[in-house]
């Protein structure tokens, strides 16, 4: 039998495996998926997996927030840049209609720009060269809202 401990310790293990921090993985502990005494097997895993890693990511997120907030300032900013530049290009009433830049910033192509290689700089044309991409992701996103 696999006490709960030995349970969450297991899961901590295989998050740290991927790559997260101790630090953003604890905001599990209390998760109902973790707090059940079972073999972590890999289909187990498979399962309980994504459930687990969406507060994990927004621990992380809200800790790079701190921790680099001049640079995740400075990238949103370049980011909100490029979405500004594209709501331009279109009609007032469609302009309307598109979600606010927080939404964008969560959309995976924009979110890996804003939060991945901290240590690298982020130039405009990057953004911009993402941002072509917009309408694709803007349509997906009212896709998935509206199924």
């Amino acid at each position: 039998m696999f006490t709960l401990i030995v349970v969450i310790l297991r899961v901590a293990r295989r998050f740290r495996e991927v790559g997260y921090e101790n630090e953003d993985i604890k905001v599990i502990r209390l998760n109902a998926d973790v707090n059940i005494e079972r073999n972590l097997t890999a289909r187990v895993w498979r399962r309980i997996k994504l459930p687990l890693e969406l507060p994990i990511r927004v621990a992380l997120y809200k800790r790079l927030e701190r921790e680099a907030a001049d640079v995740i300032i400075a990238r949103k900013a370049l980011v909100k840049k490029t979405y500004d530049g594209y709501r331009r290009t279109l009609s007032p009433m469609d302009s309307v209609r598109l979600p606010p830049p927080e939404l964008v910033y969560v959309m995976p192509a924009f979110r890996s720009l804003i939060y991945s290689n901290l240590d690298a700089p982020l130039d405009q044309a990057t953004c911009d060269n993402v941002g072509r991409q917009l309408p694709e992701h803007l349509l997906s996103v009212t896709i998935s809202s509206i199924a």
